[in-house]
């Protein structure tokens, strides 16, 4: 999401720079400034935001199956560091901390759908109750220090740059692996329902909150709309014309059944609307993953 992000805001005339550990692939006509440092480092987050205006939150060490008998790295690793990160942004005079949290997990089973941004939030998982912790610390950070802030609570992304064989992303390891014949593991029957979002449709969404200058709100980012697993499956697989072999392993504690999200206070705030249908976004996804080279792609067919 960050690559992608960073090459909407270049394209839109911001100047932008990246922190992280590893330099990013960014297709952009000018790169961004790249900063290389530890996220756990105070002075290396000194250095990254000095001189700016906006930060982005988007470091994460865990994904929403982590396991139970990891929840304590999960709260050390991501809660911790991002109230560091708060902090520091504060202290080096950032205007506005947006921090892009999980619209998939922050709500846990909710009695009602679509599920909008007043509605109850009960996570499942540790990696939603550690998202929702940082939304919380962000908020004190605003009412003691009055620094603006945006949570961006995002659906399920998906499309080119996402690793198929990467902890998160099931579009495209299905995609990859229906291609190349490999199993893929199916939970609880298939039934549960996700909101898929395109990755373009989602960078639309954040450039227009930041060109509307959004602020000190929480904001659903997703289609509106909700897919089953197997859904998505016969999607998929009408699309490569073939068969997936899948395995059927039981639902696992951290699973919502179903998820989809209100994207009405975005819509009325910025005039933003998801224009990519999820059909076309599958066949772009695909497109990329058949460009990717087969050593680069352990799940593609090397036909």
């Amino acid at each position: 999401m960050g690559s992608h992000i960073s090459a909407a805001l270049l394209a839109a005339g911001h100047g932008v720079t990246v922190f992280d550990r590893v330099a990013p692939s960014v297709k952009s006509r000018r790169p961004p400034v790249f900063i290389k440092g530890d996220y756990a480092n105070s002075a290396d987050l000194k250095k990254a935001l000095r001189g700016q205006d906006i930060v982005f939150h988007l470091a994460w060490t865990t994904v929403p199956a982590t396991p139970f008998e990891e929840i304590g790295q999960d709260a050390a690793a991501n809660i911790a560091n991002s109230v560091n990160l708060f902090r520091v942004s504060v202290e080096q005079g950032i205007q506005k901390i947006i921090f892009v949290s999980s619209g998939g997990t922050v709500y846990g089973d909710s009695a009602l759908l679509p599920v909008s941004e007043t509605m109850p939030t009960e996570p499942l998982s540790s990696y939603g109750i550690a998202k929702l912790a940082v939304e919380k610390y962000l908020y004190l950070f605003h009412r003691h220090c009055k620094a603006d802030y945006l949570v961006l609570r995002i659906a399920n992304p998906y499309g080119p740059g996402q690793n198929p064989e990467g902890r998160q992303g099931l579009v495209p390891k299905l995609l990859a692996h229906s291609l190349s014949g490999a199993p893929i593991c199916v939970f609880g029957g298939g039934k549960a329902v996700r909101d898929y979002i395109y990755v373009d449709d989602m960078v639309d969404a954040i450039t227009a909150v930041v060109e509307r200058g959004v602020k000190n709100t929480v904001l659903n980012i997703g289609s509106g709309h909700g897919l089953s697993i197997m859904e998505v499956i016969k999607a998929v697989s009408a699309l490569t014309g073939k068969i997936p072999v899948l395995v059927q392993k039981p639902a696992r504690d951290s699973d919502v059944k179903a998820n989809v999200l209100d994207i009405r206070r975005i819509k009325r705030l910025t005039g933003w609307k998801p224009v990519t249908s999820f059909d076309a976004g599958l066949c772009l996804t695909l497109d990329w993953i058949n460009s990717i080279p087969a050593e680069n792609n352990h799940g593609k067919s090397s036909r």
